[in-house]
C-alpha cells in the first residue's frame, strides 16, 4: 500500500517478470487495505492450486504402451512429392481442399488411396460453415481417408450416413478398410473397378408396404407421404426411387412397390429410406429416414424405426418393408457392366 501526498492512498501492483509496476487508487484506507486482503487471498488461493496440480502431475501414472502411439499422428503439411512418407505422419486437409485433391474434376483418387495405405489423413469442415451443417463423407472414405470429421451437433443427412456407417463392426467406431482399396487397379469412380477386384455385387430388392404414424413435428395435420429409396455409396451406385404419393393418410399408408437395386460395390454402399410429405404447394418435406450399411441389410419382412431430422428415433413412426438380397458372381456382374446395365429398376 502506498501513501501519497495530499491524502490519496492507493495499492502498488508489480509482477515478478516485469519492472513496471502499477498502481490503483483508492477512495480511503480502509478500502484500500480490503483490496489488499482480497488480492493477497486470491493470490494464494492460485498458488495452492497450482501446487496441487503439480503434484498430481508428478504422482500420475503414464503407460509407455499408450505414450509411444503419440508417434503414429505428428502433423505435417501434406506433400504429394514426398509419398509414401512415414507411417508416423498425418495431414489434415479442410473440406474444400480434400474435395479438390482428392475426389474432384481436377483430383487424382489414386494418389490418395496409395497415400491412406502408408499414412493417415483427417478432413474436417470448412470455416465458413457457420451454420453447423456437413458435408458429405462418402468421397473422402472412397479415397481411404480414415478420419472424416463432421458437426456432430448437427443431425443432418451426412450425419445420418456417418452414423448409419458405423452401425458396422459392433458399433464400436472402428472399421477396417475393405482389401480392395489396396489394389493397384482400384479406382473409386471406376464401375468395373470391384468386379476385377474379386468384389461380389449385390442384388436387393426392397418392397415398400406401408408405414403407420407418420406426422410432422411442426403441427398436426394430415400428410400425404411418399418413400424415398436410396443407395448412397461409389458414384456409378448411387441411385433414387421414389413410391407414389399417398394423398392425406400419415396414420396407415399403403403403397406395395417393389424396387430391384444392383449394386456394384456393396461393401462402400449404404441404403436410405426416407419419408417426405406433399404440402399444397407441392413442396417436400422431411418426415423421418432410416440408413443402413447395404451388407447388414437382413433379407425379410421387417418393420423399420423412423429417426427425425436431428437423428432422434421417432418412437411411433416405421415403415413395413420386405427386403430380398442375394449375391451375384463376378462374371455375371461384368457381363452386365459391359452391357451397361446395372441400373436399378422400380417395379409396381
Amino acid at each position: 500500500m502506498v501513501e501519497r501526498p495530499g491524502g490519496v492512498v492507493g495499492i502498488r501492483i508489480e509482477s515478478g517478470t516485469s519492472l513496471v509496476g502499477s498502481e490503483l487508487r483508492c477512495p480511503s484506507r480502509e478500502e484500500a487495505m480490503d483490496w489488499l486482503a482480497k488480492i493477497k487471498e486470491t493470490a494464494n488461493s492460485a498458488s495452492i492450486r497450482d501446487s496441487e496440480s503439480r503434484r498430481k502431475e508428478r504422482a500420475m501414472r503414464i503407460a509407455r504402451e499408450l505414450s509411444n502411439l503419440v508417434i503414429y499422428c505428428r502433423s505435417v503439411m501434406f506433400n504429394p512429392d514426398k509419398i509414401p512418407g512415414s507411417h508416423a505422419e498425418m495431414s489434415s486437409f479442410p473440406e474444400t481442399k480434400a474435395e479438390r485433391l482428392m475426389c474432384g474434376p481436377s483430383g487424382d483418387p489414386a494418389l490418395f488411396l496409395k497415400y491412406h495405405r502408408t499414412q493417415i489423413s483427417r478432413v474436417y469442415p470448412k470455416a465458413q460453415r457457420v451454420a453447423s451443417d456437413n458435408y458429405s463423407p462418402m468421397p473422402m472414405w472412397g479415397c481411404g481417408s480414415q478420419m472424416v470429421a463432421l458437426n456432430y451437433q448437427t443431425g443432418d443427412k451426412p450425419m445420418q450416413i456417418n452414423q448409419a456407417k458405423f452401425l458396422d463392426n459392433n458399433k464400436c467406431g472402428y472399421l477396417l478398410r475393405p482389401e480392395f482399396m489396396f489394389s493397384e487397379g482400384y479406382l473409386p469412380h471406376d464401375g468395373g473397378a470391384p468386379a476385377v477386384s474379386g468384389v461380389s455385387p449385390l442384388d436387393l430388392t426392397v418392397r415398400i408396404m406401408g408405414a403407420r404414424h407418420l406426422m410432422r413435428s411442426s403441427r398436426m395435420s394430415l400428410v400425404s407421404p411418399f418413400v424415398e429409396v436410396e443407395v448412397i455409396g461409389a458414384e456409378y451406385d448411387c441411385v433414387k426411387h421414389k413410391t407414389k404419393v399417398v394423398a392425406d393418410n400419415g396414420f396407415n399408408p399403403i403403397w406395395d412397390e417393389s424396387f430391384k437395386l444392383r449394386i456394384l460395390n456393396p461393401d462402400l454402399a449404404l441404403v436410405r429410406l426416407a419419408v417426405y410429405d406433399v404440402d399444397m404447394f407441392g413442396d417436400h418435406n422431411f418426415l423421418g429416414a432410416a440408413t443402413f450399411p447395404a451388407r447388414l441389410v437382413l433379407g425379410g419382412y421387417r418393420s423399420v424405426q423412423l429417426k427425425n431430422g436431428h437423428s432422434e428415433e421417432l418412437e411411433l413412426s416405421s415403415l413395413l418393408v420386405q427386403l430380398v438380397k442375394s449375391e451375384v458372381d463376378t462374371a455375371s456382374s461384368l457381363e452386365v457392366m459391359l452391357r451397361g446395365g446395372g441400373q436399378a429398376q422400380g417395379v409396381t
